[in-house]
């Protein structure tokens, strides 16, 4: 949650749009770290958990990664995922015009 916040945290700092208009984060809500924790664990968390990759113990205040799945990974397939993921940034920007 820390990297997520100071992602957006580093946006506004720069003066760059924190995302689309519609998006309710700012300097004070990025305090709010009940509704950035609600916000990550909808979108795109929910995508993840509704297939069954990963699953989210509200009990227990854990994500855990379906063990399947875990034990078929190695580090050089989350290398990749990592790799992906800052792809998909940057390109969720540059299609913002950003």
């Amino acid at each position: 949650m820390d990297d997520y916040i100071a992602f957006y945290e580093d946006r506004i700092a720069r003066g760059l749009p924190v995302d689309r208009p519609s998006c309710p984060y700012n300097a004070e809500t990025l305090k709010d770290r009940k509704m950035i924790k609600i916000n990550m664990l909808t979108n795109p968390f929910e995508k993840f958990e509704r297939k069954r990759f990963l699953y989210h113990s509200k009990d227990l205040g854990v994500i855990s990664m379906n063990h399947a799945l875990f034990s078929r990974m190695g580090e050089e397939d989350f290398q990749k995922v990592k790799e992906q993921m800052l792809e998909d940034v940057k390109n969720y920007y540059r299609d913002m015009g950003v």
